[in-house]
């Protein structure tokens, strides 16, 4: 099989982290987590294209879009990946993956509203 993957992932409640340290007036708070923030997303984009070859289309915010061949898809690394996301910053990040990049997106809502972390081919881990 010769086939690209989509990996679409999204961090969860960055949104609710910047609000409550916003509203608290703390800023040292604010710029210490937007750093972390911005360094976990720069290690995991390097890590999908060390480890898995893959191409990044988009990277913004807590948003990411790579290609990844079938072949070298794994989603354990993926997994682990999510999981040194998530020590880096104290939030989770959702993975869809899928041939098609609508599906990537469907599978993405999904493993939001499922909170588990990555979704592929309807399988939610």
């Amino acid at each position: 099989m010769n086939t690209d993957l989509y990996v679409l992932g999204d961090a969860d409640q960055i949104r609710d982290g910047i609000d409550k340290r916003l509203l608290q007036g703390k800023l040292e708070e604010l710029t210490a987590f937007s750093s972390a923030l911005t360094k976990a997303i720069a290690s995991l984009l390097q890590s999908f294209e060390e480890e898995m070859g893959a191409t990044v289309i988009m990277a913004g915010g807590d948003d990411v879009l790579l290609r990844v061949s079938y072949e070298r898809y794994s989603l354990d690394t993926n997994l682990s990946l999510a999981e040194e996301f998530h020590r880096s910053t104290g939030c989770t990040i959702s993975f869809g993956v899928a041939e098609k990049l609508s599906d990537a997106y469907i599978n993405l809502r999904k493993a939001k509203a499922e909170k588990s972390c990555v979704c592929f081919g309807g399988v939610h881990i």
